[in-house]
Parts: C-alpha cells; sequence; structure tokens
C-alpha cells in the first residue's frame, strides 16, 4: 500500500496554507477520498481489501498529523479534523470495511488537535483519533451529515 503522487498535494497545500489563516475555523472536513494504491505494483487498487484496516489506520493518523501539524504551524485553531468523503464507499463485495482499533471505518477518519510534549519539553501537535466525534463535539453535526 502506498500514497499515490500527484499535482493535487500542491493544490492541497496551498489551500491548507489559505484555511490556516481563518482567525475562527474549528474544524475541518476534507471531503475527497484518499488518493492510495491499495495494490501492490502492477495492480492498482482504490480501495483497501479488510485485511489492510490497521494499515489503513497508520496512514491516515500519519496523514491528519501532518495536517494538523501544517496548519498550526500557520496560525490556525483547528480543534477537529474530519475525513469523510461526500460519496459512499464499499468494498468489492459491496460490504462496508472492518473497524479499526480507533473505531474508524475506511474513508470516514476522525481526529482531535492535541498537544504533545517529548523528554526535551519540546511541545508539538498530534491527531488523537476521535471514536465518536459527535459526543466529543455535539455541535459537528451539520459538517459530518
Amino acid at each position: 500500500m502506498r500514497r499515490v503522487p500527484s499535482h493535487k498535494s500542491d493544490l492541497l497545500t496551498r489551500s491548507q496554507a489559505v484555511i490556516s489563516t481563518h482567525p475562527v475555523l474549528n474544524a475541518f472536513r476534507i471531503l475527497n477520498l484518499p488518493t492510495v494504491n491499495f495494490g501492490d505494483v502492477y495492480d492498482s487498487e482504490e480501495v483497501p481489501m479488510n485485511e489492510q484496516v490497521y494499515s489503513c489506520q497508520a496512514l491516515m493518523q500519519d496523514y491528519a498529523n501532518k495536517i494538523l501539524r501544517f496548519m498550526a504551524g500557520r496560525g490556525s485553531k483547528l480543534r477537529v479534523l474530519i475525513i469523510k468523503p461526500s460519496s459512499e464507499v464499499v468494498n468489492a463485495d459491496g460490504d462496508p470495511f472492518d473497524v479499526d482499533l480507533n473505531g474508524h471505518q475506511w474513508p470516514e477518519y476522525h481526529y482531535a488537535r492535541g498537544i504533545f510534549e517529548d523528554f526535551t519539553g519540546m511541545k508539538g501537535v498530534v491527531a488523537h483519533p476521535l471514536r465518536d466525534a459527535l459526543l466529543d463535539f455535539p455541535d459537528l453535526g451539520p459538517l459530518l451529515n
């Protein structure tokens, strides 16, 4: 499984830089399906197999960390990042995907911005997985539906 490089990442970076400057933005939803190749080098699969659920968990956690760190580095006060495409995605059998250890299911992931401090006292931003975004942030109902 590998991310597919594309010119879209430059557009996303420029868009995030602009969005980061919004003074009262608390939540951000990404409506696009993540561009990931779940097949091997010769096979191009756009949806994961259920046995790849934990690889998806790690990949999306890394993606969320990068987005929240990038935006925080530009002054954003963003509290919640939601990755939920506008269209429904199912596996090859037409069934929903398996749920990972964070309670997430491809391609829907929810994260809250957190702060960590390492042993040297250096602080940074980290994406904390949310099992139930509406329970933690009830005002997000319109954004999640």
